[in-house]
This record gives C-alpha cells, sequence and structure tokens, in this order.
C-alpha cells in the first residue's frame, strides 16, 4: 500500500485469493510465493490455480498452498470471470474467507458483488476504498484518452484488463497509486439514490428488491425512489440503492478518467469489467 494523507491505498487493483488448507492469506507471504513461481516460469494458469505438477509434490513451494479467485485466464464474460465459490456467496454472507491482497505480476479479481468486494478487503485488515479516498488517491494521474495502455499509459482501450504493476510509469498518481484510470471499474464504499424515477413508487412504500439469496428474502428498502441495474434480479429493480463505481474499465476510451463515475448498478450486481481496491488507516 502506498500513503495517501492520514490513509494507505492499494498500489494496484486487488485480487481475491484463499489458501488451499483453509487458513487466513498472508498478502506479503503470497507476494514472495507468486514472485518464486514466476522466476520458475509457471504459466498464468499454474499461478491462478496454484498448481504444477512438477513443484506440488511431495516439496511443494510456496505457491502450491494459495488459489486465486475471480478472474480465470482467458475468461470472457460476466458469468465465466465469476468463479467464487459458495461459501464465498454473492451477499457476501461466508463461511469460507477470502482476501483481498495487492499481488504485482497477475491479473485483478473482477466479477465480484460489491458484497464480496466489502468483505475481501474486510479479511485482509483493510476496507473497500471511499469515494473521497478514491478522489484523492488519483490525483495527478495522467489521462490519455483512448489508449491500449501498451505503453505504460491508463488501459482505456483495449480487448481486455492487464496485469497489475504495467501502469508504473503512465498510468500512475502523484501517490504511486496505479491504474486508477482504465482497466477495471473499481468498486467504491458510497451507496445512494438508484437510476431513473420509478413513475409508479408510492413514497414511504416498503419495496422488497433484493435477489432472493440475500438477507432472508423480505428484507426491505424504503424511500429509493429509482431503479438500479443487478446481476442478481438480471433486471432493472425499483427501489434499488446504487453502489458506486469509478475510473472505467478498459473499453471506456476517452470517457474513462479520474472523474468517470457510475450509479447505475445496484451492490448485488457483478460485471466482468468491475474491481476493487482497498484502503486503510494506518
Amino acid at each position: 500500500m502506498v500513503p495517501v494523507g492520514d490513509f494507505c491505498v492499494d498500489r494496484y487493483e486487488a485480487s481475491i485469493w484463499g489458501r488451499k488448507d483453509g487458513k487466513a492469506v498472508d498478502c506479503a507471504a503470497l507476494q514472495a510465493a507468486v514472485d518464486e513461481a514466476l522466476a520458475k516460469g509457471w504459466s498464468e494458469s499454474e499461478i491462478y490455480l496454484g498448481n504444477r505438477a512438477s513443484d506440488c509434490g511431495s516439496n511443494p513451494i510456496a505457491m502450491c498452498n494459495f488459489r486465486q479467485y475471480g478472474s480465470p485466464p482467458g475468461c470472457n464474460g460476466n458469468d465465466a470471470c465469476d468463479d467464487y465459490p459458495a461459501e464465498f456467496p454473492d451477499s457476501g454472507n461466508w463461511s469460507k474467507p477470502l482476501y483481498a491482497c495487492v499481488i504485482k505480476g497477475v491479473m485483478p479479481s473482477r466479477s465480484m458483488t460489491w458484497f464480496q468486494a466489502a468483505q475481501a478487503c474486510a479479511l485482509a485488515g483493510k476496507h473497500l476504498i471511499t469515494n473521497l479516498e478514491w478522489q484523492t488517491a488519483v490525483a495527478g494521474t495522467v489521462d490519455p484518452g483512448a489508449n491500449n495502455g501498451a505503453d505504460g499509459s491508463c488501459n482505456t482501450l483495449s480487448g481486455g484488463p492487464r496485469k497489475t504493476g504495467l501502469g508504473a510509469s503512465k498510468c500512475v498518481s502523484r501517490y504511486g497509486v496505479e491504474d486508477m484510470i482504465g482497466n477495471l471499474w473499481e468498486w467504491v464504499d458510497l451507496w445512494g439514490q438508484a437510476g431513473p424515477v420509478n413513475t409508479s413508487y408510492v413514497a414511504g412504500a416498503i419495496l422488497k428488491p433484493w435477489p432472493s439469496s440475500y438477507g432472508d428474502g423480505s428484507d426491505a428498502t424504503l424511500n429509493v425512489n429509482g431503479q438500479a441495474y443487478s446481476s442478481g434480479t438480471g433486471a432493472w429493480t425499483a427501489g434499488l440503492p446504487f453502489a458506486a463505481l469509478r475510473g472505467g474499465p478498459w473499453g471506456d476510451g476517452s470517457q474513462g478518467g479520474a472523474f468517470e463515475f457510475a450509479l447505475h448498478v445496484g451492490p448485488s450486481h457483478w460485471h466482468q469489467a468491475h474491481g476493487l481496491r482497498c484502503a486503510r488507516w494506518p
């Protein structure tokens, strides 16, 4: 992490990991394991799954203990990139903890809901970055307009996201935070009034917009006069609040930037272009 004012921010977009033995993930130990695996020539898929036959036998190296989620190599599509286990569900009500780590040299995780992002940050001893923290930390990042990021600039118009650590030269803020423009949308800690006005809404009415897997099936929202889209419901849903996204993904071109701000999806939504970044108070 890097210091920004009186808080710290993930240098890279986060990736979500678990240990195969169920123990807590130490992010520093994980980075050392990734570095060792890369030095040994492990492929992207082998690192993602934490498995290489020649190194994971009777005397396994550290990488064999870890497993990444949320960005299977070559995945294309919201559901194809969503490989989180049932024990770490969309609602965030986990029984198997997963951890948001800042790892250089891997694809950042994506296709998680806001709830999963918030829990992965918390389990790693951090919190999902707030809108204020995000806006402060992005200062000084050069907006390249439409750029595929091949020269180290921010990845705003290409075929997909790139691995962490490739924005150090031209997509870095004054505080040293990389890839805040482009690459992936980033969930931030901000909910509010959602979407287009629902003209059939009655002020004060109790709405139950949450997907059936959230809460006990009757959790209500009150006085949210609008609609947000959710993968959980598969539709624009009246009474669902927005959860904010910042920075823009790899495909928004000149629209991506330090002030791109999206309020159209609910916290139960997941998408292949949605990632996360955490922050922490010292």
